[in-house]
C-alpha cells in the first residue's frame, strides 16, 4: 500500500483550463439553479456539446435548474470565465470520452438514499458538496465517483487560482482496511 492519499489538491492557474481545452477533454456541468444564464448558453450549443444530466419529466420540469454537461472549448471557457466565475455555477472534469458516455456515469450520482431510504437529489456539481464529500470518500468510493475522469476542478467565485483535486487511483492487490475487497489501478473503465 502507498502512503500518498488517495485524493490530492494543488492549486492551479485559470490559464490551464484552457491548456486542457485545446486537449479537447475538458468537461463542466453547469449549474443552472445559481446561474440562470446557463439554459440559454446551453440551447446555443446545442445537443452536440451540451445536455442535461435531467431525462424525460424531470429534464423538461427542471430545465430552468437542471446541471448541464458541456464540452469545453476555448469559447466557452472565456464565457464561463466572464459570465460564472464568481457564482458556485459548478465544476470542470477532464476526462476522455463522448457526451453520452460522461452523462451516464455523472448521472449515478443525482440521486441518493439517506439513512432512512428516502431518495433525495445529490448536487454533487456544486463545488461547496463536492470538496467535502471527495474529502470524505474512501478509495472504492472515490474509485466510484471518479470513473472515467482524469482530474476534477473546482472554482471558489473570483480568485485567480482554484483547488485542483487530482485523484490517483491506488493500486491493490491485498484486502482494503474497511474490509472491501482490494482495488486494482488496471481494472478502471
Amino acid at each position: 500500500m502507498t502512503d500518498r492519499p488517495p485524493l490530492l489538491e494543488e492549486k492551479i492557474p485559470f490559464e490551464r483550463l484552457g491548456e486542457i481545452a485545446r486537449t479537447g477533454t475538458l468537461w463542466a456541468i453547469l449549474d443552472a439553479c445559481d446561474a440562470p444564464e446557463v439554459p440559454p448558453k446551453v440551447h446555443q450549443l446545442g445537443s452536440t456539446k451540451a445536455v442535461s444530466l435531467y431525462k424525460g419529466q424531470a429534464g423538461v420540469a427542471y430545465s430552468g435548474i437542471a446541471p448541464y454537461l458541456v464540452s469545453v472549448d476555448e469559447a466557452l471557457l472565456a464565457w464561463i470565465g466572464q459570465t460564472l466565475w464568481t457564482t458556485p455555477w459548478g465544476i470542470f472534469a477532464q476526462a476522455d470520452g463522448d457526451l453520452e458516455r460522461l452523462r451516464t456515469h455523472f448521472r449515478k450520482f443525482l440521486l441518493v438514499e439517506d439513512s432512512k431510504a428516502r431518495r433525495m437529489y445529490f448536487r454533487f456539481y456544486d463545488p461547496r458538496v463536492l470538496q467535502t464529500f471527495l474529502r470524505t470518500c474512501n478509495d472504492a468510493e472515490l474509485n466510484e465517483f471518479f470513473g472515467p475522469i482524469r482530474q476534477i476542478l473546482l472554482v471558489h467565485g473570483g480568485e485567480d487560482q482554484m483547488p485542483l483535486l487530482n485523484f490517483q487511483r491506488a493500486v491493490r492487490t491485498a484486502q482494503a482496511p474497511d474490509n472491501k475487497p482490494g482495488l486494482r489501478g488496471d481494472a478502471a473503465p
